[in-house]
């Protein structure tokens, strides 16, 4: 990589993230009561996928390509698009955890990721059960810090693990109560575990 973008640059780029993020977050709590047809992916029910899903991704695309027409794109619903070569990679989750979606939980989330070259450098997550007041946005980006809408979130800083705190109990009690994840970032836990993660490709 020869060298980061512009600092002005990357502080727009957090910005426009979390606002897209938030504005697909509002639009996802708003359509969650009628989440229309739900279809699968690939073999099996364990990849749900309703038009909400769909919906979400094409909102991010479109205000990405409003915004940095010069920059590509890549969603989970769809391919990469926009400028062959272009240093600019957004990374899009636009719903993660269509499961708990399609269940009425509020324990979903939509992320955002925008890479440089290959390297991360700004992202933000949208999470609507971590707070009363419609969700809240975890952002953060490169030499910027990370924050928890206004207020600066770290990595605890522990002499030893033992110091740490650490929470483990059963896979249907994390659905009964969710954002595991969240917990870390927030700093109440000081690390999170999964035995069965899952990723798409």
């Amino acid at each position: 990589m020869a060298g980061l973008p512009d600092p002005s640059l990357l502080k727009e780029i957090e910005y426009r993230a979390v606002e897209m993020a938030r504005e697909t977050g509002l639009f996802l709590t708003e359509s969650q009561m009628t989440p229309g047809t739900v279809e699968y992916k690939g073999r099996g029910r364990s990849s749900p996928v309703t038009p909400a899903d769909r919906e979400a991704e094409e909102r991010l695309r479109r205000s990405i390509q409003q915004r940095f027409p010069g920059h590509s794109i890549l969603g989970e619903e769809g391919e990469v698009v926009g400028s062959d070569g272009a240093p600019f990679l957004w990374v899009l989750d636009p719903l993660d955890g269509t499961s708990n979606f399609i269940g009425r939980l509020a324990v979903f989330a939509v992320s955002v990721g925008v890479l440089y070259e290959g390297v991360p450098v700004a992202a933000a997550l949208f999470l609507p059960a971590s707070s009363g007041n419609g969700g809240r946005v975890y952002h953060a980006r490169r030499d910027g810090g990370a924050f928890a809408e206004e207020q600066p979130i770290a990595v605890a800083s522990l002499a030893t693990p033992e110091d740490g705190r650490l929470v483990a109990f059963p896979a249907h009690y994390g659905r009964r109560f969710g954002c595991r994840q969240r917990c870390g970032a927030d700093g109440a836990r000081c690390g999170t575990w999964a035995a069965s993660p899952t990723r798409w490709p």
